[in-house]
């Protein structure tokens, strides 16, 4: 649905989304409820009101803020409803290098390679922003090895050691739309 599929079906999420709402209020700790807060979050920010489940309001007022604290599952739902990201460089820095530790160690959140690419993508931006080019390059050189062998990313790559790095749009990045769709 999200990248506007012809024939895409919604599936019928009603007892995911009542067994969440029953789930959050016993959990303690943010970091556990984090992908059940993404999952409801998704749900209501990118359906039709039709589609959305009487408390959510509540819910998502009590849990929402999860989601402000810099993790992949947080950077999914930023990357996925087209928001800003508003955490400082060394957060998203940080949120990267995080990331790609406990990916290594066979752990971490499981999201598409797209996702733990733009997040890389979305941190050379920053460093291009405040002037730190190098640190820029390995991090769009990162972006490739997360994806090997994607033309367009290896493109980017190759516009960026000349100092030509247009800034990205992360949704249209993840969904391969736009500029990166497959030729």
């Amino acid at each position: 649905m999200l990248r506007g599929d012809n024939g895409a079906t919604l599936i019928d999420m009603t007892g995911v989304l009542e067994r969440i709402e029953g789930i959050l209020p016993g959990e303690a700790k943010p970091e556990t409820r984090l992908p059940l807060v993404a999952i409801y979050s998704l749900w209501h920010r990118l359906l039709p009101a039709e589609h959305h489940r009487p408390r959510q309001g509540a819910v998502l007022a009590r849990f929402g803020n999860d989601l402000s604290t810099p993790s992949a599952a947080a950077f999914a739902v930023t990357v996925l409803t087209g928001d800003d990201i508003l955490w400082s460089t060394e957060q998203l820095s940080s949120l990267a290098a995080d990331r790609a530790a406990e990916l290594r160690r066979g752990r971490g959140q499981p999201l598409p390679a797209r996702f733990d690419s733009a997040l890389e993508l979305c941190l050379a931006h920053r460093y291009w922003q405040d002037s730190r080019t190098d640190d820029a390059v390995q991090a769009i050189a990162r972006a490739v090895e997360t994806i090997p062998g994607d033309k367009l990313l290896m493109e980017h790559e190759a516009r960026t050691a000349r100092h030509d790095s247009p800034q990205i749009d992360p949704l249209e990045f993840v969904l391969e739309r736009g500029p990166w769709a497959p030729g």
